[in-house]
């Protein structure tokens, strides 16, 4: 954001990154539309978006990891990943196709991981809903989660249309409130699942030891 050029949709007079007239995409293209270049900006952009999708990769092993453990909760999370793997493939396509090269892919790109994030949430309520190593507190926040993106998603899809500067404000400000919003949500639950992981390192350790006492000493 500190070295974008400036630049909006209906501005490309503006001098900087604006937070109530810029979308994150703009960091991602290589050319404002003031005609500055970006090129900078936008390697950095899509270097962290790519992460981001790795991210998001790791966590889906590890979740596969944690919360199998019955049927219905692995068939929960298995889903999990597939829809997860379409969402972080989406959002490499977000990064691999700027707005002002392809505006038309970045936005099917943009759609498709907007749509199927919320459903890998849903499916995460259930399954965190059915193991009892996770407190309810989890539970709900995967459920806020849920609500969260899928509450994205349709501002994105029905709320103002970009058509002038009043609409562009609105589902750009939208954007910067759910991001906030849907970061501190995960990094609650990336901390519950820690928990969770903990609980289960005790638990083997603690009957390794007692398995340990059990035996005969010769």
């Amino acid at each position: 954001m500190l070295i974008y050029p400036g630049g909006t949709a209906f501005d490309p007079t503006t001098h900087g990154y604006s937070l109530f007239r810029n979308f994150l995409s703009d960091l991602g293209s290589t050319t404002t539309t003031s005609g500055q270049s970006n090129l900078v900006g936008a390697t950095l952009f899509s270097t962290s978006l790519v992460a981001l999708a790795l991210a998001l990769v790791r966590c889906l092993i590890a979740l596969l990891r944690l919360n199998s453990t019955d049927l219905v909760s692995r068939v929960l999370t298995r889903a999990v990943v597939v829809v997860g793997a379409v969402a972080c493939a989406a959002i490499i396509g977000i990064a691999a196709a700027p707005e002002n090269h392809s505006m038309a892919m970045h936005i099917r790109f943009t759609r498709l991981a907007c749509r199927t994030l919320p459903v890998a949430s849903l499916l995460m309520a259930f399954a965190t809903m059915r193991d009892r190593r996770f407190a309810k507190r989890a539970v709900v926040a995967w459920a806020a989660l849920t609500l969260v993106l899928a509450g994205h998603a349709a501002f994105m899809q029905w709320g103002p249309p970009i058509v002038d500067d009043r609409g562009l404000a609105a589902q750009a400000t939208e954007q910067k409130a759910f991001a906030c919003i849907a970061l501190l949500i995960f990094v609650f639950l990336t901390l519950e699942a820690d928990r969770a992981a903990d609980s289960v390192r005790r638990a083997a350790t603690g009957k390794g030891e007692e398995a340990a006492g059990a035996a005969p000493v010769g």
